[in-house]
């Protein structure tokens, strides 16, 4: 009988790493594995790419991808409190075929922190793409710090916004676009034997900050390990907590 494993593949917290080249020759994956009932959970969280090999007698695997979540804005001084944001991309695959001994995987990493109130977010601030054999999963993109929107998730959806200076919005989430200061919800997914949200956006700002879906980041919380949140504005004593 065919076996049948399970495959996580998440992007590490994001405000905290910058990405990693692709080398030219990935080398060979360290995943971890655990067995739940009969299946094997194998998950995939250090930073950059490999080559995982397929173990003897696996056709078939089901496969969670979870691209890297965007850094938080940096708002702007007098003018917008700093901004969520982006959740990764979420996508899941519940029969994807085997026919070679070995796959390319690569896991994006979270957006680098911006540390310095009003400095405008690079490509270094977005999340990074995640990538599963022909399975991709975009990381989140950075807000815009002087404007009020959230970051954009690593699917498309849009941060929250506020037209009245200096509340600023939420992130997009994997699952739904951020709302005012809220952040985006993500998305729920069992495939680790427990169902766990990923891709959530990080919340926006107001007098006080705004709220986030199980993941994303929120004012003094970092968005959650190997589950592609979008990261919020930092502690109150980094300069960055209001406009």
């Amino acid at each position: 009988r065919p076996k049948f494993a399970s495959i996580l593949v998440t992007a590490l917290i994001s405000g905290l790493f910058v990405s990693i080249p692709v080398p030219a020759f990935a080398a060979a994956c360290n995943p971890n594995s655990i067995d739940v009932g009969n299946q094997t959970i194998v998950s995939f969280t250090d930073v950059g790419s490999c080559d995982w090999t397929i173990p003897a007698g696996v056709t078939a695997v089901k496969v969670l991808v979870v691209g890297g979540g965007s850094s938080g804005g940096a708002g702007k001084a007098a003018v917008w409190w700093p901004q969520g944001g982006g959740g990764g991309a979420v996508v899941e695959n519940s029969n994807f075929p085997i026919s070679s001994s070995t796959i390319a995987v690569t896991v994006g990493a979270g957006g680098a922190a911006i540390n310095t109130q009003g400095m405008a977010s690079t490509s270094v601030n977005n999340g990074g793409q995640s990538r599963f054999g022909t399975i991709t999963a975009n990381g989140g993109t950075a807000p815009t710090n002087t404007l009020a929107p959230g970051g954009t998730s690593g699917n498309g959806n849009l941060g929250g916004t506020s037209a009245n200076s200096p509340i600023s919005g939420g992130g997009g989430g994997a699952g739904g676009a951020g709302s005012g200061t809220t952040g985006g919800v993500g998305v729920n997914s069992n495939i680790s034997g427990t169902t766990v949200m990923y891709g959530s956006g990080g919340a926006g700002s107001s007098t006080n900050t705004g709220s986030a879906s199980s993941g994303g980041g929120s004012n003094d919380n970092p968005p959650a390990a190997n589950r592609g949140g979008g990261g919020s504005q930092p502690t109150g004593s980094s300069g960055l907590a209001s406009a």
